[in-house]
């Protein structure tokens, strides 16, 4: 059995909160349901970063990550750096040459949306130093199937696409059938701030209820200051509509995974500059429910087909596709069928692990 670090953010493994980044659900992914008979996984956690953090406190934490990862090394046969680049990009730089030092091949896996245009924004000497932290990986994994693109025609690198995907046990074996209530129930899974669209998703419900349409929107995840104070100035204006609003906060992961299936869709109507692959997006298809989202980060490649996209990213344009959702009540239906099934076939576990194991196979080979 062969020993492999897993870089990624400190997280509790044993609650996987929602709302809590993209990042640290996917090592919870790794750790808690990654299998293999050749390879096990040793996570060395990276700090993370916090809004009152200043610039003094960069060094004592690229110290604690050196010291992490060097202690690690013993006995390791490689390495799997979560990459975060942007902010993070210096101590990638280091750990991968502490790695490269050591004589440890690495991974370095393009996880969520922004990496072309950081790459693109770094200054020369830092663009330069990527491009050689890039080229010695033993294996690049790509989230996108864009930076598979990319890395081939930019730099001339092959690479592995690697989508985001739900953990075998928990997929549900039995779920309801959607759009089959006398109310448009909706949920939104994440992080609540502006670039998400939950605010657009909440204007857009209370369009579509004040045209009649009963609908019940249920938020889960952190609310940003601002988010939470205008929902706060909202919710007196319901009265009398045929909408309510359930704010459920940050839930444990097992708890948010079993709202899911009670619901009818998943909006998320966002223009986040990092997104990705969203974790919840494949929780909420593969409950089966139906997408409502922007044509933004990832999400085209992951939904088309599946998915319902907006034509605008406008409170309007939200109403008009609930309404529509509830008009053609069949057609939501077979876009929720038809992203469970994708989930199934594209980003369940069963089908994504042999390709990590692979990308592994490909990094410790004798050379």
């Amino acid at each position: 059995m062969k020993t492999i670090l897993y870089s990624g953010p400190e997280t509790d493994l044993t609650v996987g909160a929602r709302g809590a980044g993209g990042y640290i659900r996917n090592v919870s992914l790794m750790m808690n349901h990654f299998h293999s008979e050749r390879y096990t996984l040793r996570h060395v956690p990276t700090t993370v970063r916090k809004v009152t953090d200043s610039a003094w406190t960069k060094v004592p934490r690229m110290l604690t990550e050196l010291k992490r990862m060097s202690a690690a090394t013993p006995g390791a046969s490689g390495a799997h750096f979560l990459a975060q680049y942007r902010a993070a990009l210096p101590r990638e730089l280091i750990l991968s040459a502490l790695c490269r030092r050591r004589n440890i091949p690495y991974v370095y896996h393009l996880h969520a949306g922004a990496f072309i245009p950081a790459f693109e924004a770094l200054s020369v000497p830092m663009r330069v130093a990527c491009q050689r932290m890039l080229r010695d990986a033993g294996v690049l994994l790509c989230e996108g199937e864009v930076y598979v693109s990319w890395l081939r025609d930019r730099l001339g690198l092959d690479s592995v696409w690697l989508p985001n995907f739900v953990a075998a046990d928990e997929v549900p074996h039995d779920v309801p059938v959607p759009f089959s209530g006398d109310v448009l129930r909706l949920i939104y899974v994440g992080y609540c701030y502006e670039p998400k669209g939950v605010f657009l998703l909440v204007e857009g419900a209370r369009m579509a209820a004040a045209q009649g349409l009963p609908v019940h929107v249920t938020l889960v995840g952190k609310e940003a200051p601002d988010f939470g104070a205008w929902l706060d100035e909202v919710e007196p204006t319901l009265d009398g509509l045929p909408m309510t609003l359930e704010r459920r906060g940050v839930l444990p992961h097992s708890e948010a995974l079993s709202l899911y299936a009670s619901h009818d869709a998943f909006v998320m109507p966002t223009a986040h500059p990092g997104e990705g692959h969203p974790n919840s997006v494949n929780e909420a298809m593969m409950a089966r429910c139906t997408i409502v989202a922007t044509r933004h980060g990832f999400l085209p490649s992951v939904l088309d087909g599946v998915g319902s996209f907006l034509e605008e990213r406008s409170a309007d344009a939200v109403r008009d596709a609930l309404i529509g959702l509830w008009a053609d009540k069949e057609g939501a239906r077979v876009l929720a069928d038809a992203g469970r099934e994708r989930v199934l076939e594209q980003f369940h576990g069963d089908r994504i692990f042999p390709i990590i194991e692979d990308a592994y196979d490909r990094l410790t080979a004798p050379s």
